[in-house]
């Protein structure tokens, strides 16, 4: 027979006297099924355990719930009902359009449709529409709107007798929406805002041909390389001549301006001088370091650096600095391409001191090239001739 494990201490209930839980005798135990402890036994209750408390229920409150279900006025009496008129009337409020007189009277710091825990922080002298639809975290999910480049052009310039050579640059856009093509003898330059030609220069020769063209960076200017080895400057709003250049009887094909006024352009022979227009005796250098004639020259990376495209299948890299000097020197010669190298463009979109560059027929890559370190970025394959970027 296992011991009386049940506690038989006195205790008292809240009427009054003192009690003892009544000792169970050996037959009671024998007649449960399971003997176990006090813990474990799902039988045994102790001296409160398995009373009900029950609340009176007042019947006049029964007699009102049943009333109140078929009354559908009493049922919406209730905000928390969703037929209520207390919420139809938040609900009103908050799916209401937002006027602009509403929008001027809003409190600073109330926004509506915002993502996030904290609100930003409010910044003086902004516009307070933007606060009215407001996602601090969009969705990473959410793509980006892909660009829709137009399949055909938007305008169409007719140019009889331009001259189909790989390396001349007869075509110009200058930063006033001014195109200016270069046809034999004659310059043309063609407004894109109110589409009007106009005949910008003609040299009346039939033994002068035009074979490079570039504006100034703030289009105030145009320079017109010819094949005689000399180089004009026109003022691009009157037209009028200002001065020539000349680099010998080899015909120039490239030309770069730098924002401080210095005019770079490269011949036949591979020479490349630079001359500042400011000046009176504007000569400032002269640079021989291709072996073939320069058909790529631009001034890149706010005018740090002279890039320069050759025949030669070279491109060579120099600062302002030396540019300027009596005796330039090359910060870096690149030998990456196999082919004439034409193209050269800067790239603002990439990190760094980035610059394009790409090769003739032969070679049809396109290698970008960081000028901090003269290294090669990487290389894209078009296997077609690239002439412009």
């Amino acid at each position: 027979m296992l011991p009386n494990r049940t506690p038989t201490h006195s205790f008292k209930l809240c009427g009054g006297g003192n009690y003892k839980t009544p000792v169970l005798n050996g037959n009671s135990i024998k007649n449960r099924s399971r003997n176990v402890t006090t813990s474990r036994n799902m039988d045994f209750k102790g001296a409160t355990d398995g009373d009900r408390y029950v609340p009176q229920h007042n019947q006049e409150q029964f007699d009102y719930a049943k009333v109140a279900f078929k009354d559908e006025n009493i049922l919406n009496t209730s905000s928390s009902l969703p037929n209520s008129p207390e919420k139809d009337r938040i609900k009103s409020n908050l799916i209401r359009g937002k006027s602009a007189n509403d929008v001027q009277q809003m409190d600073n710091g109330i926004e509506m449709f915002i993502f996030r825990r904290n609100n930003a922080p409010i910044v003086p002298g902004t516009q307070k529409q933007n606060i009215l639809y407001k996602c601090m975290n969009p969705s990473s999910s959410v793509r980006k709107a892909k660009r829709v480049y137009p399949k055909v052009p938007v305008q169409s310039i007719d140019a009889p007798g331009m001259a189909a050579d790989y390396y001349y640059n007869i075509i110009d856009w200058s930063s006033k929406n001014l195109v200016a093509v270069a046809l034999e003898d004659k310059v043309y330059t063609f407004n894109v805002q109110t589409s009007v030609s106009t005949l910008f220069k003609d040299f009346e020769s039939n033994a002068i041909k035009v074979t490079s063209l570039k504006f100034s960076k703030d289009g105030a200017f145009l320079a017109v390389g010819l094949d005689n080895g000399y180089i004009h400057l026109f003022k691009t709003e009157t037209q009028q001549f200002l001065r020539k250049f000349g680099t010998g009887n080899w015909r120039i094909c490239s030309a770069t301006w730098a924002s401080c006024g210095l005019l770079s352009f490269g011949n036949r022979g591979g020479l490349i001088q630079t001359h500042d227009v400011r000046e009176r005796l504007s000569f400032k250098s002269e640079i021989q370091h291709h072996e073939a004639e320069v058909c790529g020259l631009s001034w890149v990376c706010n005018d740090q650096y002279l890039v320069s495209g050759s025949a030669d299948s070279i491109v060579n890299v120099y600062t302002k600095d030396d540019v300027v000097t009596a005796d330039p020197q090359r910060l870096y010669s690149i030998d990456g391409h196999v082919s004439t190298v034409k193209a050269i463009a800067e790239c603002p979109f990439m990190y760094g001191n980035i610059i394009a560059t790409s090769g003739g027929l032969n070679d049809g890559s396109v290698k970008f090239w960081n000028l901090s370190t003269g290294e090669m970025v990487t290389s894209v394959q078009t296997d077609n001739r690239v002439c412009f970027f």
